[in-house]
């Protein structure tokens, strides 16, 4: 004679299906508090496994099943959803597509004199923009914070020992501390000149610089040739130091 305990499906193992309910709920909710790494569509995908399992297993413990599956189908559309984002918009976040008149703010600047200003260099000597003239100029906005700032630097370190400071001046300005500023430059190395701006009322349109890193490019004859947002390989930045198809870019504008 075949028998079954109330409350479990024929063929179901006793003892075994509410913990299949429990495993799903809990990698569900994990699945979707963790939905923003892959990690968590990996836990919510288990969940939603053990969860459909123990539907079709029992009628036990149904409500927790069901809450189980709800949890890892929503974690499983959140990591869906980050998923996008991460491969649409962080690309052009971190190579900041946008420059010159495209980049927002800046576009009223272009191929105007770049605004003086002065500042003190973590070595105690003061710089004035204007003492620059008959040199290209590159103004990195960064911060010792700023992941693609920090990723810059080798490029900005390169581009200025490659013209060994007679053709290009390259100049780091930051709102950090200069004792932040000088610990982090002595650690990297940084051969180029990095000044503190926390004090300084700077001109527009550096005062109204809301994301970093921002780059101005000005040639020899102190004219603001280009601005770009966000991090850029050695090559894009080493284009637009030089002025590299300048030309064909001023034309184009």
């Amino acid at each position: 004679m075949n028998s079954t305990i109330p409350g479990l499906g024929a063929g179901a193992v006793p003892g075994r299906t509410p913990r299949l309910a429990m495993a799903s709920l809990v990698l569900g909710i994990l699945g979707l508090a963790g939905s923003v790494v892959v990690l968590g569509a990996l836990l919510a995908f288990v969940g939603l496994v053990l969860g459909l399992v123990h539907l079709r297993r029992s009628a036990n413990a149904r409500s927790m099943g069901w809450a189980g599956v709800s949890f890892s189908i929503v974690g499983i559309l959140c990591s869906v959803g980050f998923a996008a984002f991460y491969a649409l918009a962080l690309p052009r976040m971190m190579t900041g597509l946008e420059h010159g008149s495209g980049a927002v703010g800046y576009g009223a600047w272009v191929g105007k004199p770049a605004p003086d200003f002065e500042v003190t260099k973590l070595d105690g000597t003061r710089l004035k923009l204007s003492d620059l003239r008959g040199k290209r100029v590159v103004l990195d906005f960064w911060a010792t914070w700023c992941g693609p700032c920090v990723m810059e630097i080798p490029h900005l370190a390169k581009l200025q020992l490659e013209n060994g400071g007679e053709t290009l001046s390259v100049v780091g300005l930051s709102q950090e501390d200069r004792v932040v500023l000088k610990k982090f430059t002595e650690t990297h190395d940084v051969p180029y000149s990095i000044a503190s701006v926390s004090e300084v009322d700077l001109p527009e349109p550096y005062a109204s610089i809301r994301s970093i890193p921002t780059t101005f490019f000005i040639d020899e004859s102190g004219i603001l040739r280009d601005v770009v947002v966000g991090y850029h390989d050695f090559d894009a930045l080493k284009r637009l130091a030089l002025g590299e198809g300048e030309a064909e870019s001023s034309t184009s504008r």
